[in-house]
């Protein structure tokens, strides 16, 4: 009692500062479960809206990290935050001209080719994010990048021409240098998902060379029949 007595400020004062410690912590905690509940509620919002409307992303970037792929043509790895992917390859891609080059990784649809396009099936209306691995075809006598990208070259989905800032996609050799132009935060309506790239009358020579197409959904995904 007298050990009480003689330390009973410092034991009031730790007393006060758990419960001190402990409100706070509860407070954090309500706050936190009520910013995941009113984040939930608005990107669940988001998307029932955005899916009623023409589609458009969120956000357009070169990201050449975004994603890479196994020798097989698997996803190694992503960025994404959805679960569920598919990728179009060359040979898997609705093209007007042949493959070129040999294996997934190493085939491309060449810059010849007027329209490319990947249909696939939405199961449930979801976010979707979508890659375009793609090298510039255009040369002058200065550059072989293609300036203003989506100014020169229509990316579509369901029809909608994507519209954005101004992206550059660089070659700094000539050769086939994939990258991948990213669209991300697509709010689609269940059902069949069109994804195209088409030459621009008149601007043909831009139209770019197209290793691949990916789409990453947290809906599940098949091939459009």
């Amino acid at each position: 009692m007298k050990f009480i007595l003689n330390h009973l400020k410092i034991i009031v004062a730790s007393v006060a500062v758990f419960v001190m410690l402990l409100v706070c912590g509860l407070v954090v905690l309500t706050s936190y479960n009520s910013f995941k509940k009113a984040d939930q509620a608005y990107n669940e919002n988001d998307l029932l809206v955005r899916s009623t409307v023409e589609p458009a992303p969120k956000k357009i970037a070169i990201n050449d990290k975004f994603v890479s792929y196994n020798d097989n043509g698997s996803v190694k790895s992503k960025k994404s935050s959805l679960k569920n992917n598919m990728t179009g390859w060359a040979d898997e891609l609705v093209a007007d001209a042949d493959v070129e080059g040999e294996g997934k990784l190493g085939s491309y649809i060449p810059g010849s080719a007027t329209s490319v396009e990947f249909n696939v099936t939405v199961s449930e209306t979801s976010f979707v994010d979508i890659d375009f691995v793609i090298s510039s075809g255009y040369a002058s006598d200065t550059t072989f990048n293609t300036e203003d990208i989506l100014a020169q070259v229509n990316f579509k989905v369901n029809n909608n021409t994507i519209e954005g800032g101004n992206i550059t996609l660089v070659n700094e050799s000539g050769d086939a240098e994939f990258h991948h132009l990213v669209m991300t935060g697509f709010a689609i309506a269940q059902g069949d998902l069109k994804i195209s790239v088409n030459a621009i009358s008149g601007k043909l020579a831009y139209m770019p060379l197209v290793r691949n197409i990916s789409v990453f959904a947290n809906a599940q995904l098949a091939l459009a029949e």
